[in-house]
């Protein structure tokens, strides 16, 4: 992840449901366009954050094609 941030690169991938994370800041949502929440995060398991001090963005949302919600991380800055 260390390379990715050196590089001014971003991933987006899913977040395990036993993930341990502080909220740091929540940023305002329109709930109708299927964001249910957009904030940063700091990752607080033992081995997580050794390997990923920095923040991230946790963005959630649902897929209204068929109800699914998911949670992908990604930069802290907005796109």
């Amino acid at each position: 992840y260390r390379d990715f941030q050196a590089k001014d690169a971003f991933f987006v991938t899913r977040i395990k449901d036993n993930t341990k994370y502080e909220v740091i800041e929540a940023m305002p949502v329109e709930k109708y366009t299927g964001v249910i929440s957009d904030e940063k995060i700091r990752l607080t398991g033992v081995k997580s954050k050794k390997d990923y001090p920095c923040d991230l963005r946790l963005v959630t949302y649902e897929d209204f094609t068929d109800g699914t919600v998911f949670s992908p991380t990604s930069s802290v800055s907005k796109p």
